[in-house]
């Protein structure tokens, strides 16, 4: 009998919960939070207006507990989900991150890096990956802050590769990476440690 994948499992922090989630949960926590939430819906989903439900589940449920797993992000103080934590495997060990924390009460509280660190962590302490891979928009410097904070490295720019669904305005794409052995060197502590 084959092992469970280490990335269904459930996952704490300081402040935080990950619960991993099935299909139905997934699909009920992001339509419920995101769907009708213009901001998330043009920044992550990249459509200007509310998914219908068929649509939401063939299109934003990033679960089926073989290569892509989602966690919610719960506060152990309780409570419902703030946000949801994805993540996609691919080929040659690496993987692809996305989140979306739909409570604005916990924006600006850094919620993502807290979040971002327990799963890359998680993921290469059970050596399910050798490198993760992200793409952000350029405009999001709140995102571009975190992933160089997480150690993460700027590799290259996809200019002009989005469009705002809303305005037609063209962005570029940043992309980061971070690999087993950049993430190795941070955990090893210091010679002034």
């Amino acid at each position: 009998m084959a092992k469970p994948n280490p990335m269904l499992d459930r996952l704490e922090t300081e402040r935080f919960i990950l619960k991993p989630l099935g299909r139905i949960e997934a699909y009920q926590i992001g339509r419920a939070n995101w769907n009708h939430d213009p901001e998330i819906m043009r920044n992550l989903i990249h459509s200007p207006r509310p998914l219908d439900p068929w649509r939401w589940l063939k299109k934003m449920v990033w679960v089926n507990g073989k290569s892509k797993f989602s966690h919610a992000i719960v506060p152990k103080e309780g409570g419902d989900a703030i946000g949801i934590h994805g993540i996609t495997l691919q080929k040659h060990r690496s993987a692809v991150l996305v989140v979306a924390v739909h409570d604005r009460q916990w924006w600006g509280r850094k919620v993502v890096a807290e979040v971002r660190r327990a799963i890359i962590d998680h993921a290469f302490e059970k050596q399910v990956l050798d490198r993760i891979c992200c793409t952000v928009q350029a405009r999001n410097t709140a995102s571009v802050f975190n992933y160089k904070k997480l150690g993460f490295k700027h590799v290259g720019t996809l200019h002009q590769a989005q469009c705002d669904p809303v305005s037609g305005e063209l962005f570029d794409t940043l992309v980061f990476e971070l690999l087993r052995p950049d993430w190795e060197k941070q955990r090893k502590p210091s010679r002034n440690d």
